[in-house]
């Protein structure tokens, strides 16, 4: 069991590797800005230099332009927050939640590393399963790439409002949280807006499509995995089908309403997509906006 566990996380490892080379470095680099603008030296102006980094003190005193040259304090902690309750067990493709939200934690821990920025976890259920302190390195990398896939929690409930409270009590300086759910939870807005005014909060809507397009025919029992409860409905029924979407589609419409409100923009991907295209979209017009 060991030695296929570790032969996994090493294909994990390895297809991180290439996306982090092939689509997200120069991305998530451009994205993740860092916190602020350092002095580094002055120079001679050159036409087409920006007349307001002009240093007009060493100008006066050598008698030609100079200009000041800045670079950016690059460092960064990334935090991956990572729901582990029971639904993200579900999946009715060839991935579940829980697989697909280990490789984008994997690939975006990666991109991370590449760009020599410390990366934390948080796993969480309705308690905090683990957390691993940001840190740098490849052997701490891989770490997180393991727990993120194989960690087996002890609680199959949720709460976000407890790995929000806890985000903000850990990460004393503002970096970039990507926080990984389905968000089959309520009463976190308050927690949520704190915790996008303090840090630079992605949060990644894991879906599935038999949760927004259920079958038409017959009786299904639907099983809850956070709670065991057994409920058995009938799609084929018009009323009760349109009473489901409803339900659902009104969740998930308000949830990203919310993020919006808190200053956030989510990204809503589906485990039957191809979910790197849909990162890689919402890096661009992340990078987009910001300019």
């Amino acid at each position: 069991m060991a030695s296929e566990i570790i032969k996994k996380v090493k294909k994990i490892e390895i297809t991180s590797k290439k996306l982090v080379n092939e689509f997200f470095g120069g991305e998530y680099h451009s994205v993740f800005k860092g916190q602020g603008i350092e002095f580094q030296e002055v120079r001679e102006y050159v036409p087409g230099d920006e007349v307001k980094n002009i240093d007009w003190n060493v100008t006066a005193r050598i008698g030609m332009p100079y200009i000041k040259k800045f670079h950016e304090e690059r460092e960064l902690t990334l935090m991956i927050a990572l729901d582990l309750s029971g639904t993200q067990i579900f999946g009715s493709g060839s991935l579940l939640k829980r697989e697909v939200a280990g490789e984008i934690a994997a690939a975006v821990a990666f991109s991370a590393l590449k760009n020599n920025d410390k990366v934390g976890l948080l796993l969480f259920t309705d308690r905090i399963e683990l957390f691993i302190p940001p840190r740098k390195g490849t052997k701490h990398i891989l770490r997180i790439l393991r727990d993120s896939v194989y960690f087996k929690p002890s609680e199959k409930k949720t709460s976000i409002t407890l790995a929000c409270n806890v985000l903000n009590s850990v990460l004393k300086r503002k970096g970039i949280v990507l926080f990984i759910s389905d968000f089959l939870d309520n009463n976190f807005e308050k927690e949520i807006k704190t915790l996008s005014k303090r840090q630079d909060l992605i949060p990644v809507i894991l879906r599935d499509k038999r949760e927004a397009e259920p079958p038409d025919r017959g009786l299904f029992r639907l099983l809850n995995p956070e709670t065991a409860d057994i409920m058995t409905i009938d799609l084929a029924d018009k009323k009760i089908k349109e009473f489901y979407l409803n339900k659902v589609n009104t969740h998930y419409k308000n949830l990203k309403t919310m993020f919006v409100q808190t200053g956030c923009i989510p990204v809503e991907i589906f485990t039957d997509t191809d979910w790197v295209k849909v990162l890689r979209v919402y890096f661009e017009k992340r990078i987009k906006r910001r300019r």
